[in-house]
């Protein structure tokens, strides 16, 4: 089983000046792409709306991680 780690970091969207959080999922030694828990995640964020599931509000890949960008919630 690979390991995957992820982080989540606090961020300003440029254009809309909208605080997001950004969720960075690292891929360790991935060999056969995105790990599966991952794409699990990005099926269920893209549901259609639900009250108890945050929206996905976009996503990028840079060769190491790919990231999620999601509403900030203060808890």
């Amino acid at each position: 089983m690979p390991f995957v780690c992820s982080e989540v970091h606090k961020a300003l969207h440029r254009t809309s000046r909208q605080v997001v959080a950004l969720k960075r999922i690292m891929m360790h030694d991935e060999k056969d792409g995105m790990p599966v828990t991952a794409l699990r995640e990005i099926k269920i964020l893209k549901m259609p709306q639900h009250p108890c599931i945050v929206d996905l509000l976009d996503m990028f890949v840079i060769p190491s991680a790919f990231f999620l960008c999601l509403p900030f919630l203060l808890l």
